[in-house]
């Protein structure tokens, strides 16, 4: 290969985790099939990159692996029988019990390449079992358990109808029941080089069994069409081979094997052996499989090529996906930047109620050492401080306790954050109802959970502490800058230290003796006018307020960043969504160059 081995291994399993992840999807939400995927196609696309392209990337795979034959049917549509005839010998079970054949069972020469352990990767997670089988699960099990995936290797040292190829007897399809265990069929269908497919006149119009052979027939694999158990009837053979034309949208090899009766599996078999239609069945595939490395090559290159042109269409579920993700987003950012970063900024930086400028002036003063008075700021200016601890529980009570006074910024951003919420769990809930996507519904279930709340809050606490620590820093900084330049100009901090200034403080002192200090207007607001009074008189005015504009700035910065890291950021994530867009084109990236590897490397 071209590329760098370890590259395109990790290519091809990103590829594989997408398409796994839009095969679950089309598993749990049947309006991905009413979309144009089925879940089917996924799940054969995935077979196919596990259990024959996987293959194809390791070297020497054109030369080691063996050609693979698999028998496909619906339920008593002959599979083992026709199976048989190609081993020139009764080896695979024959029973008209529905479903007898629950697991891959390969028959091949015990020379062939090994089956079982030679490709891990198409049987990564089968059990593997050599000349023997598990006892079958009954229909209870399978509903209630699940199904194991079960591989068994059978080595035969003749009859076979080409000693080097594998056959495959395949787990029918057309039950209920047998939809548990349809990743087993499909892998068959995806590592085989050809397929012989079984019907009967009770199943030729089966509609799971016609979009299979479609899926067969458009990936370019070789399908030979077994009709078993006919009657010598013209007219239903004629019938046969439109309808399987048709899905096929292409010529389409039949062969007819004749009803023979008999009173048990094996006299049937025995007879049908010595029948032309037999030996017939039996050349008919040696001819095809004695191409071995060509027939090989040839389907690599058909199955590439049919991937490359649906793969949009096959990871067309996580695109969805990922627009469920993108529009979340979209309406995250913004309903924040309005409701969120917008009216914090309008309601609270530009409102009256703002104030950490205050507390830098009132900071200021207790800098400037008023005689008599200065003292009394530093001993009482925690009575003051406003308590930013939030507590753990519901959004009500997420910026402090009701019997302890709030800070204007506490007030305004638990009623932002709360209207907030609300509209984007509404957002959420119009979505889940109109889309009926599971992602939206368990986004809405998250924001509706108060455990998913209060862990969404508890880094938002711990994160608002340590700004209003910052801020407490910051105010103390601008003061003492404040307080800097007051001093390069004499006479206006000689007249702050008399008049009205001092005046006011000694109303304070008094205020704080009496009551305590707040920072309402009615105690606050003397000192700060008077103070600014002085300020314009002597051309101060123009700094203090490039003061003023900067502490907003770095409290508008501050606030944003906290939302955005510990609120908007984890709320993008929480719906549950298989890729995002950025994923979705690595994938694609991925496969091209697998696609470039194989094609180019002549596996």
């Amino acid at each position: 290969m071209a590329q760098d081995e370890a590259t395109v291994q990790a290519d091809w399993q990103r590829c594989l985790q997408a398409l796994s992840q839009a095969s679950e999807l089309t598993r749990i939400e049947p309006r991905e099939a009413r979309a144009g995927v089925r879940p089917l196609d996924n799940l054969f696309a995935v077979s196919q990159l596990r259990c024959r392209i996987g293959p194809a990337l390791q070297a020497g795979w054109l030369e080691r692996d063996s050609v693979h034959v698999a028998v496909l049917g619906g339920t008593n549509t002959g599979k083992s029988t026709v199976l048989n005839l190609l081993l020139d010998q009764p080896l695979a079970a024959m029973r008209v019990t529905s479903r007898y054949s629950q697991f891959l069972e390969a028959f091949h020469h015990p020379a062939a390449h090994d089956v079982l352990e030679g490709y891990p990767v198409r049987f990564d997670d089968y059990a593997r079992y050599r000349g023997d089988r598990p006892e079958r699960q009954s229909d209870a099990e399978l509903r209630e358990q699940g199904y194991r995936p079960v591989v068994c290797a059978w080595p035969i040292e003749s009859g076979l109808a080409d000693p080097e190829a594998v056959f495959w007897d395949v787990p029918d399809f057309s039950t209920e029941e047998a939809q548990i265990y349809m990743r087993a069929v499909m892998d068959a269908a995806g590592l085989a080089d050809l397929i012989l497919f079984c019907v009967t006149d009770e199943s030729y119009a089966d509609d799971r069994g016609l979009h299979i052979f479609r899926l067969l027939c458009r990936a370019g694999i070789p399908v030979l069409l077994v009709g078993n158990k006919l009657e010598r009837d013209d007219h239903l053979r004629k019938d046969i081979e439109q309808k399987w034309r048709e899905a096929a949208g292409t010529t389409v090899d039949f062969l007819w094997l004749p009803r023979v009766e008999a009173e048990t599996a094996e006299q049937r078999f025995l007879q049908l052996r010595e029948r032309p239609e037999s030996q017939r069945l039996r050349e008919l595939v040696a001819g095809t499989t004695g191409q071995r490395s060509a027939l090989k090559r040839r389907v690599l290159s058909s199955v590439l090529l049919n991937l490359n042109g649906r793969l949009p269409q096959l990871l067309s579920p996580l695109a969805r996906e990922a627009d469920a993700a993108r529009a979340w987003q979209l309406e995250l950012d913004k309903r924040a930047a309005k409701d969120l970063f917008g009216r914090y900024r309008n309601e609270y930086l530009g409102g009256v109620k703002y104030s950490e400028y205050n507390q830098t002036l009132v900071r200021l003063l207790e800098l400037m050492d008023f005689p008599g008075i200065g003292p009394v700021l530093r001993g009482t200016r925690k009575l003051i401080a406003l308590p930013w601890q939030l507590v753990r529980t519901a959004v009500s009570k997420l910026w402090g306790s009701e019997d302890k006074p709030r800070p204007p910024e506490h007030v305004i951003l638990e009623d932002l954050i709360e209207s907030w919420l609300g509209e984007m769990r509404g957002f959420a809930q119009k979505q889940a109802m109109t889309t009926r996507k599971a992602s939206w519904q368990s986004l809405c279930e998250r924001l509706s959970d108060a455990d998913f709340i209060e862990q969404l809050y508890e880094p938002l606490m711990d994160a608002y502490a340590r700004y209003r620590k910052e801020l407490d820093v910051e105010i103390q900084q601008r003061a003492e800058a404040i307080l800097g330049q007051l001093e390069k100009n004499p006479t206006l901090l000689a007249a702050m230290r008399t008049g009205n200034v001092a005046l006011n403080l000694t109303v304070v002192a008094l205020a704080v003796k009496s009551g305590g200090l707040d920072w309402s207007d009615a105690v606050i607001g003397p000192l700060v006018s008077g103070f600014m009074q002085l300020a314009v008189e002597y051309s101060f005015e123009a700094y203090l307020s490039a003061q003023k504009s900067a502490l907003k700035q770095f409290q508008e910065q501050k606030i944003r960043q906290l939302l955005q890291t510990h609120l908007l950021d984890p709320l993008s994530a929480s719906i549950p969504t298989a890729c995002t867009d950025a994923e979705l084109d690595a994938v694609h990236s991925a496969w091209n160059r697998v696609h470039k590897a194989l094609s180019e490397g002549g596996r």
